[in-house]
This record gives C-alpha cells, structure tokens and sequence, in this order.
C-alpha cells in the first residue's frame, strides 16, 4: 500500500513566488498568468491565476507521484457533474514540469471570490451564527453529499478548510434580494475517491458532525436563546448521534440529513414537542431511538415471535444486527411507559417484570467516553460504579412517580404515601440531602431531586477528576435498594425490577468500562434482574475479579434476534410484518391495508422458479406481503425502509394495491442501497462488501445453473446458507484476523448465525451461517433455502480468505462444469 504524499518544504519552495514560471506564466491546455501564491496544505499548492481574458482560476500544483499509477485527468473526470456552487467547476488538468525537473499535475478550477473557510467563518462570525445558520449550512451540505452519493464518491477530506463560504450570487437557490445569504462551497477534491476506497477514520459525515457541532456550541454559550432555539439544540444532539452512527445502515445519508433537520426545525418553532408530535407518515420513524414519544411506541410496537422469551423473569443478553428491535423491545417492556397511559391498566400478564429501562446512549456513552484503558478507569472505578448507580436509582424514581399518579397506585401496585415516604427515606440514607427550601410535596419528587442532584455532582467530578466528599454508593446499591422497595412493595416479589439496559455495546461503553459494571449488570438477586441488549459481540464476558455471583453460561438466557427470526415458522413471521405495517398505517391515519395496498405473494418456490429461467426478469418477482415478510433478517428497520419505498407514491387515502411490478423495483432498489451501504462499515466495509457481492453472487448463479431434487421434481438449488462441520474446531484453526474478520461479517449482520446444528458426522456440531435476505433480491436471487453450502473448517478458511475462488470452486463441482456462464448482476440499464 503507498504511503499518502507530505508535502516538504522544498518542493513548497519551489512554488512559493511567481519566478517558478516562466515569464510568470505556465501553460495548460491554455495559458494562464500567476497573480499570487494562495497557501499549501498535505498535498498540493494553490495559486490564484487569471486567463488571458482576466478570468480568475485557482491552480492546485500536486507532485505527479500523489497520482500512484493514476491518469492525469483522474480527479478532472471523478468530479464532473457535480453541481454548481456546491462544488467548484473543474475547468483545465495537465502535467507541468518545473524547470528544476520536478513534475506536477495542475488543476485548474474557478476561483471563489470573496470567500473565507469555514474554519475563518467560525472563529470571526460567532456571534453572527443562529440555529436558521445550522439548518441552511445542513441543507446546502446535504444536497453536496447527496450529489457524491449518486455517483458513489467520498470527498475524503471535508476538513474545515476545504469547505468555502462566501455571499450567494443572483441566480443560485440561496441568493436573496432582500438580506445576505451565504453559500457553502467544496474545494479541493484531490482525496476524492470511489467510497469503497476510503481508508480514514472519519468519513464524510463525521466531518460534517464535527461542523455542525461547533456551530451547535457557538449558539449554545449564548445567554439570550428563545425556548425554539433551545428545542432545536436538543434536537441537534440528538440528531449528531445519527450522524456518526457506526451502523452505516442506520446513519442519517444525502437528503434525509435535510429533511430531518428541517422537520426539527419547524418542530422548534411551532411548539411541536418531539414528545408528543404526531407521525404524517407512517415511515418517519425507522429507528426507535427516533420515537420520543412512550405512547407513540407502544402503538407502533408489533409484537415479534421471540417477545415472550425476553419477558421472562430471567437475566437477559438480547443481541441481534443492528435495527432488529432490541430497544423497541426494551421500551416496550418499561412499566414507565404503560404506567404514562392512565386510563388503561398496566399489562402485567404480558410484560411479567417491572422494567426499569436506562439507555446506555443517552445516559452513559458521554459520561463514560474518555475512560477506555484499564488504568483510567481503575482511577475513576468508584465514580463510574457511583453514576451509574445513580443513573438506575433515577429512572427507577421515575418508574414510581409514575406509578404513583394513577387511580391504581394503591389498589394493584400498593403504592400509597406511606411506601412513598419510606421509599424517599430510604434513598436519603444514602444520599445526602440539599439544601433547597421545599414546602412539603411529593416524597417521591424529593427523593428523585436528591438523586438529580448526586447526579450532578458525579458528573462534575468525572469531568474534573475530583474526589468525593461524602461516602458514594457502591456493588451491592441497587441490590440493597431494590430489596427493601419489594419488602415494602409485595407488587415487586410477583414482579421483580428488571432493568433494561439497553445498547450495552463496545462502541457506546469501551471494554474496560463494562468490566467495571458487570458484578452490578450480572448480580444475582431475588429483588432484581438485568436484562441487556447489545449489538453482536458488543458485549464483553470475560471478567475475572471474582465478584460476579452469577455463572452467565448456566444462568443468563441469551436471545439472538436474528436467529430467532430465521427461526420461526413462516406464518409468524408474516403475521409480525403484518402487524408492523398496520400499527404503522393506524398511527398516521392511513386508511389502506396491507391486503389492499400490497397484497398476497406467490410462494417462495415459485419466485426461485421464475428467476431461474433463462433470460427471465425480476421485474415483478418480489411482491406480496409473504415476499416482504421473507426478506427479513431479524432486521426490522429493512421492513421499515421496504414498505416505506414501495408506498413511496401513495397516502393516507390510498387503498389501490402498489402494482407488482413496483414493489418488486422498490425491493430490488432497498436491496441494493442496503448492500452498497456495507462498504461505509468501519473497520473492514470494503472486505465485507466483497464478501457479500461474491456470496451473493454464487445464490444467483446455483439459482441459474442447479437443481434438487425434490417429490420427483426438479426445482431450482436456493443456497443461501453456508455450514461448517465441526463447529469446535473453527476457532482453533482460523487466524486472529480471520476470527476478528467473521465478528464483524456478524456484527454487520452481512450473515446471521443460527444455532449451532448437528452434523452429518456423529458426535459433531455445525456451524451455520445464513446471508442477509434483503441483500438476495440486488442479486435477483431466490429468497428460500434448500440447500447449503457444506464445508470444514478449512474450507471455511478459505472462504474467508478469498471467498470467489472459494465459491467458484464449490460451484465447479456441484454443477460439475469447469467454465459455468457469467451472470450478470445487474440487469442492462440497471445501475448498482
């Protein structure tokens, strides 16, 4: 791999002044006079030149060997297209040789007159900058990185200084007659590149986080915000989290960016509480992390066929790919959130547990961000244990306050003001109270505002490093806590404490810090439980100080979505993606049904026998609620982002069934977003996307090219699955690499790991990996199962090292054909 170019300073010497040209002028494909050295940076130098008709050009001189194998006009060609003023125009590229012999490319492109950088604009106009400033520099922004979505391309390089801002001119969509408007424009694209190729740790959209983020800051240190401008902040943040979501399935991308900050915007400004505002649409919220409101939820909330293993009264591990349900399934399980619904009473033969739910986003990721070694967080143990601590006690007082404002507080809960009260002492013997001058109230609201405060106080001292100085709360805390509530409260001896943490992952809590917090997370107690969701392997399990009561192998369930979803019957997993879909349509008062929208399937059978004809089309394969239902991995938010794209073109009036035809373009077009999405995963998205197009490639062509044999009838071989003999020996033999490799692929849930099944051999277990069914129709593949791809773990190796001579090989001798034909995987005049 080549090292990327440094410019030194005596290649920067060699351009500095303008007796490095000629007469002071240099040629490319025309003429162009020096007028003055602009600056340098990494890789190239920038002049401002003019033609012979005193139009003003920047020159970027770049040393030809940053090409590294490259044609001249490489940068030239990537950017053509991209639109005006968001991008500067490209206008001449040609080699020039400086008369030291050193050579360079040049890049001629129009010069941005009266413009300043954005790291300019935002140490001299601070006081100038509004949240009206946040949404219009996101807007402009968006619609740039949209334009490089469009063509596949990455920037590469969106620091501060590579973004230009300078007043609109008449006839762009930003000028304004009656005040000054700014427009946004992007320079230098010598680091633009294909997405796939990006190698930086930050992508296109963390910088754009970061800028957002600073512009967030500058208007927060003011003093005299309105109560729009301190909505819009909050959401702000919330949105910043999307932004620089790992997931890149799950990131804000191109013109949704926009459309979300302005619906923030316009919730600002007319008092819409994201809280309670309504849904228009009944796709506006893929994530539940979107969905501010508990009520919204709970009418959104399909209930999926492994809902009932988690209610259990059980200490829980939930993982599954990322968008599979796991916080709707938490949020769904907080008694907070049916306690909020007054006039109804509280489902309990359902959830079983009083949960208690905590977000490991919201209320740890920040907190705890800057420990990740063993000896910061040795350091800060006692206040990490302290705050999060506090954190549960919190949202457990919320739980109560809850509770306590219904008609039924005493009756079914048996919460009157006694319990409240010694539920408030019991709390103020561990926490100090403040000082604040009350009048009587609410116990409950007391004990909740000494807790508030411990909170920030802990805070404080995690910022700052200081110690206590009062005694702070320790292991045995919530365990000490929750077994007196239940002794004053029989409710919680039939239904114990259970709370949810959810997202209890590597990328929001490092590994050190939740070795820290497992001896509380996995405490063994009659009064309480956890139950944990985190993404694949985002857990760590491997704590040794002796503390832990609780055997997680023996004593913990532990629920993959995704293998549960695989898992289930057919008809269960049609009924949820039914149910998913009209609580959807109900809640944003759409008329239409799936029947009457989308309609039945053909089997799954079928659909393999159609794509596998010869010279066949998938241009109506993928239709029907089966169809739909039959695409999901676990992934729930991809049945989100399918019904949204079919019903793209109809409303809260429409009852006429979407035509085949366009649901199957709509499946095809999510199908293959989904799958180009893989290449923006950090770390290893250009090696899982390889993976993914060869696997899926091989499903298509076995669809083309082989049968089984089945009832005496030869149908087509559906082969999305691949299984490993001896499953104990796998770890053994792969490479550290490889084995990092595989968690990923299953952290990414490019492939699903199913339960561990039995082998063809006796006395072995098989490991089984199924692909991504929503990847299966960008290859027009069948979407069924009826053979696998059956190796060792030495093939399995081999797979993973170079899974196409793999699969090519596996091909040749199941077809028993040493030249199979090339199948294209898009159809012509498809795009990929």
């Amino acid at each position: 791999m080549s090292v990327p170019l440094q410019l030194d300073e005596a290649t920067v010497d060699l351009l500095r002044d303008a007796s490095a040209f000629e007469s002071g002028k240099f040629s490319a494909s025309r003429e162009y006079t020096a007028v003055e050295f602009v600056a340098y940076g990494q890789k190239g130098i920038v002049w401002l030149v003019e033609d012979r008709y005193k139009n003003r050009y920047a020159a970027k001189f770049t040393p030809i060997e940053d090409l590294d194998g490259r044609e001249i006009e490489h940068e030239f060609k990537i950017r053509q297209g991209l639109p005006v003023p968001l991008f500067t125009q490209c206008v001449d590229v040609e080699a020039w040789t400086h008369r030291s012999g050193r050579q360079f490319t040049v890049i001629v492109e129009e010069w941005v007159d009266g413009a300043v950088t954005l790291h300019e604009f935002l140490q001299t106009q601070t006081e100038h900058i509004t949240t009206r400033t946040i949404l219009e520099f996101v807007e402009q922004m968006a619609r740039a990185l949209d334009a490089l979505d469009a063509k596949d391309l990455a920037h590469d390089d969106l620091h501060a200084n590579n973004i230009l801002i300078r007043p609109a001119h008449r006839g762009e969509a930003s000028y304004s007659d009656n005040e000054v408007r700014q427009q946004a424009v992007i320079v230098d694209t010598g680091s633009m590149k294909p997405t796939a190729s990006t190698v930086k740790p930050w992508d296109d959209l963390h910088h754009l986080a970061h800028h957002i983020a600073l512009m967030h800051n500058a208007v927060h240190a003011r003093r005299n915000l309105t109560l729009a401008d301190r909505r819009f902040l909050r959401e702000v943040r919330q949105l910043l989290q999307f932004l620089t979501e790992d997931d890149a399935s799950r990131s804000l991308r191109g013109t949704a960016i926009a459309d979300r900050f302005r619906d923030a915007y316009t919730r600002a400004q007319y008092g819409g509480d994201t809280s309670s505002s309504p849904m228009t649409n009944p796709f506006e919220y893929i994530s539940a992390e979107q969905i501010g409101s508990d009520d919204l939820l709970l009418r959104l909330f399909a209930h999926a066929s492994w809902v009932e293993k988690v209610t259990s009264k059980d200490p829980l591990l939930l993982t599954g790919p990322r968008g599979c349900g796991k916080s709707m399934v938490m949020r769904w399980l907080s008694l907070r959130a049916h306690a909020a619904r007054r006039d109804e009473p509280v489902p309990m033969q359902q959830l079983n547990v009083a949960g208690v739910y905590v977000s490991c986003t919201s209320d740890f990721q920040n907190r705890f961000a800057e420990f990740r070694t063993e000896a910061q967080v040795t350091e800060h143990r006692a206040e990490i244990l302290h705050y999060f601590n506090l954190i549960h006690a919190r949202e457990l007082l919320a739980t109560l306050l809850a509770l306590s404002k219904r008609n039924d507080s005493v009756s079914v809960f048996g919460l009157g003001e006694n319990q409240a009260r010694a539920i408030a002492e019991l709390l103020h013997q561990y926490l100090p109270q403040n000082a604040n001058v009350i009048f009587g109230g609410d116990p409950l609201r007391s004990a909740f505002d000494t807790v508030e405060a411990a909170i920030f106080a802990s805070q404080l001292r995690l910022h700052d490093g200081t110690k206590p100085s009062e005694p702070v709360t320790g292991l045995s805390f919530l365990g000490d806590i929750t077994s007196q509530i239940a002794g004053l409260l029989p409710f919680f001896k039939k239904h114990p404490i259970a709370f949810l943490l959810d997202d209890f992952s590597t990328h929001r809590l490092s590994e050190e810090v939740q070795r820290c917090l497992l001896p509380i997370v996995w405490e063994r107690r009659s009064s309480h439980l956890f139950k944990v969701s985190s993404e694949k392997y985002g857990s760590v399990e491997d704590y040794q100080g002796g503390e832990l009561t609780v055997d997680l192998a023996r004593e913990r369930i532990e629920i993959d979505c995704g293998t549960e979803f695989l898992g289930a019957n057919d008809q269960r997993n049609l009924k949820f993606a039914e149910d998913l879909l009209i609580n959807r349509l109900s809640a944003a008062g759409w008329k239409g049904t799936p029947d009457e929208l989308i309609g039945r399937s053909s089997t799954l059978g079928a659909i393999a026998e159609q794509l596998s004809q010869k010279g066949s089309s998938a241009s109506s394969a993928y239709h029907g609620m089966e169809t739909i239902a039959s695409l999901c991995s676990g992934d729930i938010s991809t049945l989100l982002l399918v019904y949204r794209s079919i019903l793209a073109n109809r409303n809260e009036e429409s009852r006429n069934r979407v035509s085949p035809s366009e649901q199957s373009r709509a499946i095809q077009d999510v199908s293959r977003r989904l799958l180009r999405v893989v290449t923006h995963h950090r770390p290893l998205g250009k090696e899982m996307h390889f993976h993914a197009t060869a696997f899926g490639t091989f499903v298509s062509q076995m669809l083309a090219e082989a049968t089984n044999r089945e009832a005496g009838v030869d149908v087509p071989v559906q082969i999305p699955r691949i299984e490993v003999d001896d499953e104990g020996s796998v770890s053994a033999l792969l490479t550290p690499a490889q084995i990092r490799f595989t968690r990923e692929l299953l952290r990414r849930a490019v492939f699903i790991e199913l339960d561990v099944g039995r082998s063809r051999h006796e006395r072995l277990t098989t490991l089984r990996w199924h692909f991504r069914r929503i990847y299966l129709p960008a290859f027009r593949a069948g979407l069924g199962k009826n053979d696998a791809v059956k190796t060792d773990p030495a093939g399995f190796g081999s797979f993973l090292s170079d899974p196409k001579l793999f699969l090519d090989d596996y091909r040749a001798r199941r077809t028993k054909t040493t030249a199979p034909p090339h199948l294209e995987l898009w159809s012509p005049g498809e795009e990929a």
